[in-house]
């Protein structure tokens, strides 16, 4: 090797080396205390200064009267989480926690505290945002998307504002998942919104409505509980091609689903009970499933469209197989859900292909070995996933020990339990989304003789999965990839 050579290679080297040292050292961990302290900020807005893209700032329980303006990507969480950490506006007509960057997540706060038109946390034209775990009250609106995508609102408590619990204005493709909003004016309101997914949230006892569309299209909501809010539960205005499937919509003072001047919307394995008025519709909408579900009911199995179940529906079902005999009229138009069921949803088993994203079993999954895989997932479709799955070979006990999922906006990871109830599968501690067309990175180790896939990239139906690298129990280095399902 030539000395001009060589001088090349150990320069590349060092110079790669010192890039490398600054790109962790770059990423630090703040600490707000407010008791202050040494090495620690007194004011979360401090630390937000003080803060470089990617940090983390941990805040310490305590109480902070202060306004956070958020301008670059950071993760902002309550240490002690929000039963020990308060947030109150010390401006109340400005927002609370303001966001106006992409990649932020914060999480673990008591908000309390605005007038006007502020909010306890308000987001601004960003993309990939977590709002997670948060105590939401006294605020004019809990929390308020505003052209924002591709980001995350979960497992909030939302009680007691003027206006909106979760309010998303001109806003697509996100998810609002697990929170609970009660005693706002509307529990969750979406304008001039698409693409979003409203999923396994609890509205009630809001002064106006539980679930509201305005303009919005294309959205789906599913598994939610709307109970005794005073207008109504669902509601949709001049709102189109949205779904809306195994919700329930209890006790309203006036109607279970109101439908205004809105079209092409889906609506079926709904359950409508003892509100005043079950349901009112002004618009072209169907009230069924678009194609025959198969499904079990009272230990037999049918196959057929289904509606929606109505509490006041006084038609029989002679054939015994859970579907009316006659439709259900639905008041004010002459629309009719012409499968009404005879009970709730909940007592009919439906068999249908359930989302996930699953490598399958390869044709040869030997050798097979433990180790450490590192790679890449892209779905194709976005998910909900809430655990981890690994198909082992046959005849032993191959199962995840660990994993971890992440980009910029996510970060989860779960361990293995041992060998107890579904040892093949490791559940996360909350479900989590993963968006169709996006990476993520996986980390995933491996105990026993899991199944194999020896390639470094699985093109499939539910998208893309790569291995950058497979460190097996013997140190060896190769590209394979686990055989894993997500669901």
């Amino acid at each position: 090797m030539s000395a001009k050579w060589a001088f090349c290679v150990l320069f590349c080297f060092v110079a790669s080396s010192f890039l490398f040292i600054i790109a962790v050292t770059n990423a630090k961990t703040l600490y707000v205390d407010d008791d202050g302290g040494a090495g620690v900020f007194s004011r979360i807005q401090d630390a937000v200064d003080a803060a470089s893209p990617g940090d983390t700032i941990i805040v310490r329980e305590g109480t902070y009267i202060e306004n956070i303006y958020v301008g670059k990507s950071l993760r902002i969480f309550a240490e002690e989480g929000y039963e020990y950490t308060f947030v109150f506006a010390a401006n109340s007509s400005a927002h609370i926690f303001e966001v106006k960057a992409c990649d932020v997540n914060i999480s673990g706060f008591t908000i309390m505290g605005t007038k006007g038109e502020s909010a306890g946390i308000y987001i601004q034209n960003a993309e990939n945002c977590s709002i997670y775990g948060n105590n939401i009250s006294s605020c004019t609106y809990g929390i308020f998307l505003n052209e924002t995508r591709r980001s995350i609102i979960s497992s909030n408590i939302i009680n007691s504002n003027e206006y909106y619990g979760i309010f998303l204005n001109s806003s697509n493709e996100n998810v609002i998942i697990n929170n609970f909003a009660s005693k706002n004016w509307d529990g969750i309101f979406l304008k001039y919104s698409y693409k979003n997914r409203i999923e396994n949230n609890s509205a009630v006892h809001n002064n106006l409505g539980g679930i509201s569309l305005m303009h919005s299209c294309e959205n789906i909501i599913i598994n939610n509980t709307v109970k005794s809010n005073f207008f109504h539960g669902l509601y949709l205005m001049s709102s189109y091609n949205n779904t809306l499937s195994m919700n329930r919509a209890l006790l309203s003072m006036y109607y279970g689903i109101n439908v205004l001047d809105s079209d092409w919307n889906l609506i079926y394995l709904n359950d409508f009970v003892n509100n005043r008025f079950n349901a009112k519709s002004s618009g072209s909408n169907c009230w069924n499933s678009t194609e025959k579900k198969r499904y079990a009911y009272n230990n037999s199995t049918y196959e057929d469209f289904m509606g929606n179940y109505w509490s006041d529906y006084e038609g029989n079902d002679a054939e015994g197989d859970g579907i009316g005999d006659v439709p259900y009229i639905i008041a004010i138009s002459a629309e009719t859900d012409n499968y009404p069921l005879i009970e709730s949803f909940l007592g009919y088993e439906i068999q249908e292909k359930r989302q996930i994203f699953d490598c399958g079993e390869p044709k040869n999954p030997y050798p097979s070995i433990m180790g450490t895989h590192k790679g890449t997932i892209m779905p194709s479709e976005t998910l909900t996933v809430s655990k981890i799955c690994i198909y082992p070979c046959t005849g032993t006990c191959g199962h995840i020990e660990y994993v971890r999922i992440w980009n910029a906006s996510l970060n989860v990871s779960a361990r293995w339990k041992g060998y107890e109830g579904a040892w093949k599968c490791i559940s996360f501690n909350n479900s989590f989304v993963l968006y169709a067309g996006k990476k993520y990175n996986y980390t995933i180790i491996t105990g026993s003789y899991p199944q194999i896939h020896h390639t470094d990239r699985l093109n499939l139906d539910c998208g893309v999965i790569t291995c950058d690298e497979f460190v097996d129990a013997n140190g060896i280095l190769h590209k394979w990839i686990p055989a894993i399902r997500l669901e």
